[in-house]
């Protein structure tokens, strides 16, 4: 539960926010400790504080606590301190050693404690008087630890708070940050936070028109508009003409459009109406094309994705592959990344995400089964190598947990293994864990509320059901009810509390039927709906609360082929394919990059753009 304090520093009718936000240029951020000079706070300098010795000053707060200083250690933290000492040396005027600040004594402490030691402990009680203090004399190393610790603390039902907070102080970075945090969470936030009436039309209309603003569907964009504006209609309406041109409906369609022109606000508003009804907007609703002059549209340009499918190695018939391919949500498109290759080719490998870091783990080379490890950056585009496993292992099951990456069982080029090991990326280290009760490769793994799961796969001789699960705190492996199919070469995906285990191959036949299992019912696994098209050896991951699967083999031939599954309708969808046929690939999911843009149509867009200025 919040406290108080918390309540009132979020509220955006704060008392102490007593300036609206300001209106003039900033070129400075004031909480990015970058823009201060380095200080360094030698132990002895406290040590004199504490002990009152050489000090040549004396700060009195509001509250009569009397502070005993050395003016010349206060100033080198705070330009306001600095310019009150040295200008009282010039022109013959009496030396300042004394000043009274309007400062509470505890807040004093706190700015001292900065002053000669280079931390001050920031809390929820008072940050919401820390930081505006700080601000007002100048003490930038003050202004960034409060900064940070705000930008820690922000949720859905605090973030527009935070964002206001920053605005008014001229915290740049956290104001940029705050605004992320809410294009990224937006539909919560606009469903959930009391605050998002508090909003003021600008602060809306920026928010509404960013590029990575985190919406599956415009019509979101619409309803947060008319919410807004319903919270105080007669003060608000003034300012429809300007935020529903935030909604990009080149994205929507016909249904949708006349929906909005419906709405009483605007057929009360003619002049609304015309310019909604421009040739512009109809041409884009009207518009099957997708070529870069409509892209470059506002209305129609697809926004950035918070989440990012990213798809690596497989076999394509000819050879194994090395390319990265990420698909973009928004625009329902996939990309290849020639940029970006992998060290090395290679298929039937293990893959995951793992602080926004991406582990290609083992896999087959067309010419020997690996126990090489390689690690993708997303931000900065390279790769390295990391730590080998122990045994190479193609045919691998890979999950994460707890920060560390499982890799089960698969095939060294001689025999099945049930053997297990376990990667560190802190330590860059493999360390053996027990083995699987069964020996498997071509399973597949996932974690699931601490546990990881292992189900299928192929032993010596046949095609598994069977499933077990490991337990990290007692270092164990366990069975659980086996699956009501035989299938190796499938995919287990983890949603929601329950075990998806897709595709995969029975024996006789690729298949396309899929099953569910929740570990605490301790249930049967259930029968969901067919996927469209057969496949083994695939790619399968959670993306914005839907199952996607894409590539694998059908009747030996890869394939490109895309769908996703809606858990609360149980049915299956088609997306876009991808660019090449895959079998053998593996995928994982990135949030929240802040270079997302690299990997989306945006980024498409802004290339054919700067290509056609230059001819």
């Amino acid at each position: 539960m919040q406290s108080a304090a918390t309540c009132a520093l979020l509220s955006t009718n704060n008392a102490t926010q007593h300036k609206e936000i300001p209106t003039l240029n900033v070129t400075k951020c004031t909480c990015n400790i970058n823009n201060s000079k380095l200080v360094e706070f030698p132990k002895a300098w406290n040590e004199f504080r504490m002990n009152q010795q050489f000090c040549d000053g004396i700060l009195r707060s509001s509250d009569g606590k009397t502070v005993y200083i050395h003016r010349v250690i206060v100033s080198l933290v705070s330009s306001y301190f600095k310019d009150l000492f040295t200008n009282s040396l010039k022109g013959g005027e009496t030396e300042m050693n004394e000043v009274n600040l309007d400062i509470p004594g505890h807040i004093l402490d706190l700015i001292l404690d900065y002053a000669y030691t280079g931390h001050c402990n920031v809390t929820l009680e008072n940050v919401e008087h820390l930081l505006p203090i700080a601000y007002q004399y100048e003490i930038l190393g003050v202004l960034h630890q409060s900064s940070q610790y705000l930008f820690e603390k922000l949720k859905p039902e605090n973030c527009i708070g935070i964002f206001k907070f920053a605005r008014r102080y001229f915290c740049c970075h956290l104001e940029d940050r705050g605004l992320k945090y809410i294009c990224h969470n937006f539909k919560q936030i606009f469903i959930q936070s009391p605050e998002f009436k508090d909003l003021s039309a600008e602060e809306l209309e920026c928010i509404l028109r960013h590029d990575e603003l985190n919406v599956h569907r415009e019509e979101l964009v619409f309803e947060a508009v008319m919410k807004w504006i319903e919270a105080d209609l007669q003060v608000r309406k003034q300012y429809l003409r300007t935020l529903i041109h935030c909604v990009r409906y080149g994205l929507t369609n016909m249904n949708f459009f006349r929906h909005v022109i419906r709405n009483k606000l605007i057929l009360a508003d003619p002049e609304l109406q015309s310019s909604l009804y421009s040739s512009s907007v109809l041409a884009e609703l009207n518009s099957g094309q997708s070529c870069n002059r409509v892209l470059n549209n506002a209305i129609s340009r697809p926004r950035i994705p918070y989440e990012i499918i990213f798809a690596c190695g497989g076999w394509n018939c000819k050879r194994d592959t090395r390319f990265i391919e990420t698909y973009d949500i928004r625009a329902d498109k996939w990309f290849i990344h020639t940029k970006t290759d992998v060290i090395e080719p290679r298929q039937t490998h293990g893959l995951c995400a793992l602080n926004n870091l991406i582990y290609v783990i083992g896999g087959y080379d067309d010419r020997e089964y690996l126990n090489t490890v390689c690690c993708y950056n997303p931000i900065t585009q390279k790769w390295k190598y990391c730590a080998c496993m122990h045994r190479p292992r193609g045919g691998v099951s890979v999950c994460s947990q707890d920060g560390k990456i499982y890799a089960l069982g698969g095939y060294n080029g001689r025999i099945g293994m049930n053997s297990a090991e376990r990667y560190s990326p802190n330590l860059n280290q493999w360390e053996m864990i027990p083995s699987m009760h069964c020996v498997r490769s071509e399973a597949s793994a996932a974690s699931l509320n601490g546990k990881i799961y292992v189900v299928g796969g192929l032993n010596e001789h046949e095609g598994l059901r069977s499933a077990e699960v490991f337990d990290p705190q007692t270092n164990e492996w366990t069975f659980i009810h086996s699956m009501a199919t035989v299938r190796s070469g499938l995919s287990l995906v983890a949603y929601n509390n329950y075990l998806y285990a897709l595709g995969g191959y029975n024996g006789d036949t690729i298949l396309k039927s899929g099953e569910r299992y929740n570990p605490t019912r301790s249930s049967e696994w259930q029968q969901i709906s067919e996927m469209h098209h057969r496949r083994n050896n695939f790619a399968a991951v959670v993306l914005e609360g839907m199952i996607f699967v894409a590539g694998g083999a059908k009747y030996l031939q890869p394939i490109a082929v895309v769908e996703y599954y809606d858990v609360d309708s149980d049915e299956w969808h088609k997306a876009s394919s991808m660019n090449m046929k895959r079998d053998g690939l593996s995928a994982c999911v990135l949030a929240g990059l802040p270079n997302a843009k690299a990997y989306s149509q945006a980024s498409r867009i802004q290339e054919a753009s700067s290509d056609n200025s230059t001819h």
